[in-house]
């Protein structure tokens, strides 16, 4: 009887007047109608070494009965990261990062309505400890990487670029920002990047990039965020000083991302080539194998961990 007469009340109100029947239909939905929250976002990003909090998100969409309490949680992992973990990684803080939506925008370099476009350079390591082999999966995780980057890639929007480096003398910029302009002529592009073989000397493709492919006459564009992805499964073992070499890249404005692979890199040098904060732009995979187990994880359309 009581909720029969609470139902009756609130049905004569609702019907006094638009102004009144707003609110009282909200409150129907809300006494009445099921809560309805979102999923968990993905876990945040974590080092790639050590131990360390990672915590993970979803918010209440409406209101309504039963609405839980718990809309985060938080747990300690150790240890190097799962290729798993390290495609939500990619996903969330290097892909997510340049979604037309992505808030990021507003504190780094345009507006999350307006983002400014993108020009993005690959820079891969081809020196004789990859092998040709496991240069094949570089080469394909790339081009997955190119076919989920959530801006269009186009004269106006997104442009592309690759540099591959081993040897002094084997340093290239295999094709620059004017090269392509879709993402299949970008994937086509990085396809013909050949493997070479020789030492890993990060520091001299890192000035190649600054002094040549982030240049107008290679199809940069002033008004472009710069952006560096570097692939390495080692150490720079010549060239100079690749710190000093990243410092200048970022100096000009340019942010760094970073992809090791195996245990042969040097973690410390990573970190001192990246942009900040390390853990959104350093990622992990402990193989070339798992490099391409995550490929497949990417190509999912949401991946958490």
């Amino acid at each position: 009887m009581k909720l029969f007469t609470i139902c009756l009340l609130m049905c004569l109100v609702f019907n006094q007047g638009q102004a009144t029947s707003k609110p009282v239909a909200s409150f129907l939905r809300n006494f009445f109608g099921s809560c309805e929250v979102s999923q968990w976002s993905p876990w945040s990003s974590r080092p790639i070494s050590g131990c360390s909090t990672v915590t993970r998100t979803r918010t209440i969409i409406r209101q309504g009965r039963n609405c839980p309490t718990e809309l985060s949680q938080s747990e300690t992992r150790c240890g190097r990261p799962s290729a798993l973990e390290t495609a939500t990684s990619l996903r969330r803080s290097f892909l997510g990062s340049f979604s037309v939506s992505a808030a990021a925008f507003d504190s780094r370099v345009g507006s999350a309505s307006q983002p400014p476009p993108v020009d993005l350079l690959f820079v891969l390591d081809k020196s004789g400890s990859v092998g040709f082999n496991h240069f094949a999966t570089l080469i394909e995780h790339v081009q997955t990487l190119i076919n989920q980057f959530p801006v269009p890639i186009a004269s106006d929007q997104t442009r592309i670029a690759a540099i591959s480096f081993s040897s002094a003398n084997q340093v290239d910029l295999d094709f620059n920002f004017n090269a392509c302009n879709s993402k299949a002529t970008c994937v086509a592009s990085v396809r013909q990047i050949d493997f070479e073989g020789g030492w890993t000397h990060t520091t001299r493709a890192l000035n190649k990039a600054r002094n040549e492919a982030f240049t107008t006459a290679n199809g940069s564009r002033q008004n472009a965020h710069k952006v560096l992805f570097l692939i390495t499964d080692g150490h720079s073992n010549g060239g100079g000083d690749v710190q000093a070499a990243a410092n200048a890249l970022k100096e000009t404005g340019t942010e760094i991302y970073a992809l090791a692979v195996t245990d042969n890199v040097n973690e410390d040098e990573l970190k001192d080539i990246v942009s900040e904060p390390i853990p959104d732009h350093l990622f992990y995979y402990q193989s070339f194998h798992a490099m391409a187990s995550a490929s497949r994880f990417l190509m999912i359309s949401r991946v958490t961990v």
